[in-house]
C-alpha cells in the first residue's frame, strides 16, 4: 500500500512519524523520571533534546498537526505525561528542581532568584519581548524558584510564572508579545517579585 504519491506528502508522513516518535519517547522518559530508573542529568538532558526537536517538528507540521494533543488522540497515542511536558516546555529538572538546604546556600538561591526577577523585568522594559528571549529567562527564573526551600506551597508567583511559561511555549520563538501581553506579564512579575520579597522580610 501506497502512502504517498508526491515527495511533499511523503515527507509529511515522515515527519509525522518523527512527531509520533518523539511523543512516544518523552511518555517513556517521563515515567522512567518517575519511577526514578534514571539520573537528573539524563533525564534533564534527553528531555531537553525532545523539547528541542520537538519544536523543530513542529514548526514544519503547523498547518496539518496544529494542536499536538488532537494528533495524540487521532493516532491513539496514550501519552499525558508528554503532552504536559511539551506544554510548558522544560524539563521537570527545570520546573521543580531539588530545594537546597543549608541557610548559606539559600542566602545564595535568593540572590539568584532576585538577579534572575530584575533580569526578565529589564528586558521588558528594554522592549526585548521575543518568546525565545523571554522563554529561557523565565525557565531560569522558576529554576531558581523551585531551588528554594523557603517558599511556601501558597506561593502564588510560580504557578504565575508557569503560566507564562506554557503560553510563550505555544508560540513561535521569533514571535513578539503584544501590548496587552507585555503590560499582564510585567504586572504578573513585579507583583511576584513585592510577594517574594515580603516574605524574606
Amino acid at each position: 500500500m501506497k502512502l504517498a504519491t508526491t515527495f511533499k506528502e511523503r515527507e509529511e508522513y515522515d515527519n509525522k512519524a518523527y512527531l509520533y516518535a518523539i511523543l512516544q519517547s518523552l511518555e517513556l522518559l517521563e515515567r522512567a523520571f518517575f519511577r526514578d530508573s534514571i539520573t537528573q542529568e539524563e533525564y534533564s538532558s534527553a528531555c531537553a533534546k525532545f523539547i528541542s526537536q520537538y519544536k523543530s517538528v513542529s514548526r514544519v507540521l503547523e498547518k496539518s498537526v496544529p494542536d499536538v494533543s488532537l494528533f495524540a488522540q487521532e493516532y491513539k497515542l496514550d501519552c499525558p505525561a508528554a503532552l504536559a511536558r511539551l506544554e510548558i516546555g522544560i524539563p521537570s529538572t527545570i520546573e521543580n528542581p531539588n530545594p537546597v538546604g543549608s541557610e548559606a546556600i539559600n542566602a545564595k538561591v535568593v540572590a539568584e532568584v532576585v538577579q534572575n526577577y530584575i533580569t526578565v523585568m529589564d528586558s521588558i522594559k528594554l522592549s526585548m519581548v521575543a518568546v525565545d528571549n523571554l522563554h529561557p529567562l523565565l525557565g531560569e527564573l522558576m529554576q531558581s524558584l523551585g531551588n528554594l526551600n523557603i517558599l511556601p506551597p501558597t506561593f502564588q508567583g510560580k504557578a504565575k510564572i508557569r503560566e507564562w511559561l506554557i503560553l510563550l511555549n505555544k508560540l513561535k520563538a521569533s514571535d513578539d508579545l503584544d501590548e496587552d501581553q507585555i503590560r499582564q506579564l510585567s504586572f504578573d512579575l513585579e507583583q511576584s517579585y513585592n510577594d517574594f520579597i515580603r516574605l524574606l522580610g
